[in-house]
């Protein structure tokens, strides 16, 4: 029931949902044409750089969701307080609708984007997968900030700066490759990277180093590194595939084993935590400061009676006493 009205007024609002999916649409076209057939005319930095493009995106949509989410937050406490339904079935069903309405759009831009970037078709599913993986992690620490916070821009402040952490490590800019040793291991924490090394090694390890040898497309910069003779160099140049740390397992393997387990279970525990606290904290805390809102209120009612009813006995008086004269 609460997945249906949830769903209902999403459908309702359509200024919003023409802005969801036109703006996934307009940007998709803009990244494209900016990239533009990188696959078959551009080094393997630029088909990267195009991939980091891709997974930001995805992981950005979930921006769209705090001001619905905060919004409800004032539904919720109205609707819990009010004994129509408990906190959990109310996180489930508007969180799941969110999701899925944000999650099209990003199936429009991550289409656009693929295509006009001339990746091969048969890798988009999985790239698309492991991206939208990272969206519900994302999306649940959104959703967890959000009804954390007293207010709009609370709430867009805090969100403001788990993106950034977020993003701090997103393997392109910054990778096991480029850290310390003994700070690495915070790759393996942040959705971004994750997302975008799973995307990365699936890709990559289907681009012809050797064929494009020749005409200089297998080289990583534009100048200065030394060409690159397999899909192998390129993970070790960009840490990915646990290679800076001696891993040897094949990279097709280590993507499911390391990169979209850890995913799931990130979305799991970030999903579980944002549950678990507005079923425990801010419904509970939410219903008891609504009675003792509405007792503070009657007590105050009580109490104006009471006075008013002092003040209108010597007024009764006074009329009595005139009558009599």
């Amino acid at each position: 029931m609460i997945g249906r009205r949830s769903a209902r007024l999403w459908l309702r609002d359509r200024g919003t949902l023409a802005a969801i999916y036109c703006d996934a649409a307009v940007e998709g076209v803009i990244l494209g044409l900016v990239m533009a057939r990188v696959r078959q005319t551009q080094p393997p930095y630029y088909q990267l750089s195009a991939l980091f493009l891709l997974v930001y995106c995805v992981c950005a949509s979930a921006l769209w969701t705090i001001p619905l989410f905060v919004q409800q937050k004032a539904q919720l406490i109205m609707e819990v307080t009010g004994g129509y339904y408990s906190a959990l079935p109310h996180y489930v069903a508007t969180t799941s609708v969110s999701a899925c309405v944000v999650g099209g759009s990003d199936v429009v831009l991550f289409s656009i984007l693929w295509f006009l970037a001339g990746f091969e078709w048969t890798a988009l599913p999985f790239s698309l997968f492991v991206s939208l993986l990272a969206f519900l992690v994302v999306d649940g620490a959104f959703y967890l900030a959000s009804i954390a916070s007293s207010s709009f821009a609370h709430a867009n402040s805090v969100t403001a700066v788990a993106f950034m952490l977020f993003t701090f490590v997103n393997g392109f800019t910054t990778n096991p490759q480029s850290m310390p040793l003994y700070v690495g291991w915070v790759s393996y924490l942040c959705p971004f990277f994750l997302a975008f090394e799973a995307t990365a090694v699936h890709v990559m390890k289907a681009y012809p180093f050797a064929d494009q040898q020749a005409s200089g497309r297998g080289r990583t910069l534009p100048a200065g590194e030394p060409t690159l003779a397999s899909a192998e160099e390129l993970f070790k140049q960009y840490g990915l595939a646990g290679r800076v740390y001696g891993v040897t397992m094949d990279p097709g393997t280590y993507v499911w084993l390391v990169d979209v387990l850890i995913l799931v279970l990130l979305a799991v525990a970030v999903k579980g935590s944002a549950a678990v606290f507005q079923s425990v904290w801010v419904a509970p805390n939410t219903e008891s400061t609504w009675r003792r809102s509405r007792l503070r209120g009657v007590n105050k009612q009580a109490k104006t009676d009471e006075e008013d009813a002092r003040e209108i006995e010597p007024r009764k008086a006074k009329l009595r006493a005139r009558g009599r004269g």
